[in-house]
Formats: C-alpha cells, sequence, structure tokens
C-alpha cells in the first residue's frame, strides 16, 4: 500500500544563527502491515540524516528515504493557487458592488443638479420646508460618498493586478525543486496515525539588531531578530522559536608539540660570500616558517561555545523565502552614565558617549540604530556583549561643550652645543568650556610621539594639569566641569635625535 501526503503542517520552527529546525504533522490512514508513506513538497534543503519521524502508538518506522526532484510550480503551490483564485473572486465582487453604487449615486447626484437648473427648485423647496443650503449639503454628501467609492474601485483595482501577476507566476509552468521523503511503515492493524517529523534545513538563519534608545539616565536596548529563510518552502502561521546558538560539529582539541627550527645565521645572512643566493635561502626558510604557523593555527581552532538563549516568539509568524522579516525579541532597561570625550590629536569637537553595565543576558553583535530620545541619530555595531560587562557606545556630537588646541610653542634646534644631535621642542594649550546647564565628566586624549629607535628620545617636560595616565605617548586627562566653567590643559615634550636622522613631527 501507497499513500501520497501533500497536506502537512509545520507545527514549530526553531531558527539558529545558521540553520533551522521544522517540526511538521500529519494523520495517515494505514492497513495494516507494511505501507509506502510518501511525504511530497518538502523542502530541497534539508540534511538527511538530520531526519527524525515519532508515531503514535502501534506503527513503526522501517525505512527513510529522502531525495530531491522537479516539479511543476503550480502543482507545489496547489492550496495558494486555490487561495489566489478565491480571493479573486471576492474582490471582483466587491468591485461589481461598488461600481452598481457609483451609478446610483451618480444617478442622485444628477437629479440634484437637473432640479437646481430647472426653476421648479425654489417653489418645490418651499413646498417641502427645504432650502437652497439643505439641497447643496445633500449634494456634498454625495459627492464626498462617490470619491470614496472611486477610491476605493482604485484600490480594488491594484489588489485584483497584484493577486493576477501572482496567479500568471505560478501558472508559468516553470518547474522548481523540492524534496520527497518515503517512509516505509509497519502497523498492527487499519487505522489513523498521527506522524511526527523534523528535520534540519540550510538557507535559513537570523541575525541579531537592535534599538538603542537613551533618555537621560535611562537606557532601552531593543533587540530585534531579523530572519531570513530561501528554503523553498513558506513558513505560514508558525510558531518560531530563535536561538543565539550556532549549530555545528566541533571535535576534541588535540595539542601538538610547538617545534622550533633553527635557521644557521651564518648561511642566511653570508652576504660577502654570496650575496645573490642569500635572499631566497632566506624567504624559502620564511615561507617555511609561515606555512608551518597557519597548518598549526588551523588544527587547533575550535568553536568556543557561548551562553544559549531561546527565545519564543508570541502568537504565529509567517515568513516567506527571500523576503526578511524583523521581530522584537527583547526589550532590556538600564541605568546609564553619560561622559563626553575629546581626542584633541583627531578630533575638533567631543562625543557623548553613554556607559552601562549588562545584565545576565549575552548580547550578540549586529547593527544597532540609536535613538537620543524619539531623534534617530545614526547607526553603529555592537560587539558581543557578555554578562556583566561594561559597555561603552558612543551617541552623538557634544554640541554643549567648547574646545579648541592650538600649538603655543615650536623649536627646533640643530648641531651648536648638541654638536651631532638635534632638538625638537613642540607645546599645546587645550581649552575646554562647558556650555551645558549641568556638571559633566569629562574625558580628554591627546599624544606625545613614542620613539621605536634607540637614538631619539622623547621626553615630556610639562605637563599641567598633571595627567590622570600615560600610556605608549597617549595622555589623558579626567575630571568634572561645572557649568560655564573653563579649563585648560598645556603640555610640551621634547625629541632628541642624531643629525643624520630626518624627523618629521
Amino acid at each position: 500500500m501507497s499513500v501520497l501526503v501533500l497536506k502537512h503542517v509545520i507545527d514549530e520552527v526553531k531558527l539558529y544563527t545558521n540553520a533551522a529546525i521544522v517540526s511538521r504533522s500529519f494523520e495517515v490512514d494505514l492497513k495494516s502491515g507494511v505501507s509506502e508513506v510518501i511525504v511530497d513538497n518538502l523542502e530541497p534543503v534539508v540534511d538527511p540524516d538530520s531526519i527524525r519521524i515519532k508515531c503514535s502508538g502501534g506503527v513503526k518506522v522501517v525505512d527513510v528515504e529522502y531525495r530531491v526532484y522537479e516539479k511543476r510550480l503550480e502543482d507545489v503551490l496547489r492550496d495558494e493557487v486555490l487561495k489566489l483564485r478565491s480571493k479573486i473572486k471576492e474582490v471582483e465582487k466587491e468591485k461589481l458592488k461598488c461600481e452598481s453604487e457609483v451609478d446610483g449615486v451618480k444617478s442622485l447626484i444628477d437629479a440634484i443638479d437637473k432640479s437646481y437648473l430647472t426653476s421648479l427648485s425654489f417653489r418645490y423647496l418651499r413646498e417641502r420646508k427645504l432650502d437652497l443650503d439643505d439641497l447643496l449639503e445633500i449634494r456634498s454628501k454625495y459627492v464626498d460618498r462617490l470619491t470614496l467609492l472611486t477610491m476605493r474601485i482604485r484600490e480594488l483595482e491594484a489588489e485584483l493586478a497584484s493577486l493576477k501577476s501572482k496567479l500568471d507566476e505560478i501558472s508559468k509552468g516553470e518547474t522548481v525543486k523540492v524534496g520527497a521523503l518515503k517512509i516505509i511503515t509497519e502497523a498492527d492493524q487499519d487505522g489513523k496515525y498521527l506522524f511526527l517529523l523534523s528535520y534540519n534545513v540550510g538557507n535559513a538563519f537570523w541575525r541579531p539588531t537592535y534599538d538603542l534608545v537613551v533618555e537621560g539616565s535611562k537606557l532601552t536596548v531593543k533587540m530585534y531578530a531579523r530572519v531570513v529563510q530561501d528554503t523553498g518552502c513558506v513558513w505560514d502561521n508558525v510558531s518560531l522559536a530563535i536561538s543565539n546558538r550556532r549549530i555545528a560539529r566541533v571535535r576534541k582539541p588535540e595539542p601538538r608539540p610547538w617545534f622550533i627550527r633553527p635557521i644557521e645565521t651564518k648561511k642566511l645572512y653570508s652576504f660577502k660570500a654570496a650575496p645573490r643566493a642569500a635572499a631566497p635561502r632566506v624567504e624559502a626558510a620564511e615561507a617555511e616558517l609561515k606555512a608551518i604557523k597557519v597548518k598549526e593555527a588551523f588544527e587547533e581552532a575550535i568553536e568556543v561555545p557561548g551562553v544559549y538563549l531561546t527565545y519564543h516568539i508570541p502568537g504565529k509568524v509567517t515568513v516567506e523565502p527571500g523576503r526578511p522579516k524583523v521581530l522584537l525579541l527583547d526589550r532590556l532597561q538600564f541605568d546609564c552614565e553619560t561622559k563626553y570625550v575629546w581626542d584633541a590629536f583627531r578630533e575638533t569637537s567631543f562625543i557623548e558617549v553613554v556607559t552601562f553595565k549588562n545584565g545576565d543576558t549575552a548580547l550578540e553583535p549586529g547593527e544597532c540604530r540609536i535613538f537620543d530620545g524619539e531623534t534617530y541619530i545614526g547607526r553603529t555595531r555592537l560587539n558581543r556583549i557578555l554578562p556583566k560587562q561594561e559597555v561603552e557606545v558612543a551617541v552623538k556630537v557634544a554640541d554643549g561643550i567648547e574646545c579648541k588646541r592650538d600649538l603655543i610653542k615650536h623649536e627646533e634646534i640643530k648641531g651648536g652645543i648638541l654638536k651631532n644631535k638635534a632638538l625638537i621642542a613642540r607645546g599645546y594649550r587645550l581649552e575646554i568650556i562647558n556650555h551645558y546647564d549641568k556638571e559633566i565628566k569629562v574625558e580628554v586624549y591627546d599624544r606625545i610621539p613614542v620613539s621605536k629607535h634607540p637614538e631619539v628620545k622623547v621626553e615630556l617636560t610639562k605637563c599641567e594639569p598633571r595627567y590622570s595616565d600615560l600610556t605608549t605617548g597617549i595622555l589623558k586627562w579626567e575630571f568634572s566641569l561645572k557649568p560655564d566653567e573653563k579649563r585648560v590643559i598645556e603640555f610640551e615634550f621634547k625629541v632628541e635625535h642624531p643629525l643624520d636622522l630626518h624627523i618629521s613631527i
């Protein structure tokens, strides 16, 4: 006995960052003994190894075979074709009704116009205790109704054109790839049996996107899922669960020894004996070392598991192939602090930065829209944020802080008492004024050069006020500014170097 199953519903889709698990169900009437059940119109991107089948009591699965083949699009979307034809009839019926009402309204407007133009009008109106204003008001109501009907007819015509276009696309005779699953079953007795089918599909994934809304000392992070699927089937009215887990095979790390391969220096750098032959040998040795490094790194790389979360979307969702859908996953509230940061070496203005501490939920990397209250500021990208991690996000240019950087010292001395040395001295003044009506926290950065040459010496000779931190030539100051308060920072440095070295600052 062979049974063809065309009607099977998707009960749930669990979507991961790189794949999806689809769960379907269907009922089949089976005779006792061995039967063949063909489940047709499945996705053509099913992973055959992932297929799992559960049955109601009294029947067992003996064998399973999945294949992909070409099928007419009209046959695949038979239910969709029936829905489209039914909808077309419904829209045509409503359009006909509207057109009939339009004819009636036009007749009434014509009758009012004729009674006004013939002068039956004044006597006619007096006899029926109507005045001209009443007549014009009635006419105006009919004109408004005519306008609404005309607009509705245009909407229906546009809808009809769209529906017919979809039907024509399906009915072109084109073929598409579909999946078919053959299930060999063995039933104890005649009866109706329930089958639960689940499998993994590729060409489906989601990516997080965020809205970050700053309102004073409060920060709201809205997390969305941008769902994309191109499985060849519509996920129609399904329960959707979204997980931040990635489905991927991993293997146990097997540490390998770290070998040092010495290269004889005298052979590599014997330029006097054979200057032309040395370079190829050096290049060959370097290439060998690079190849070893790449190979070792590749073999030792494994996926590091994170904190897995699953979001269940309320209600039912429809996701069509090739049409991304954005769904709200979560709304997180944080207390935040605002500080104002100026990199005086590179920028001409302060940037407003909000800082907050993440909660217990890890946030995956994704695109982020930034809002200052209701005002859209722009886009940025959030990196992966771990639970309890401190986070800083640049929000906007701080237009309430005046700042400028001036060169106040510029000296260059060569030779003289320095003999074979040269000296370059520079000095800068930074001015910051707070024009906000509140006290603010400020971070200011600037630079002094950093020497990588043993004979080039750099010295910071003046810094008022003293920096909060100095790391690899980067000066940092942290302080608070009251409304209308001005702060001045001055620093100077000198660079000493041999005359035969050219230094550009």
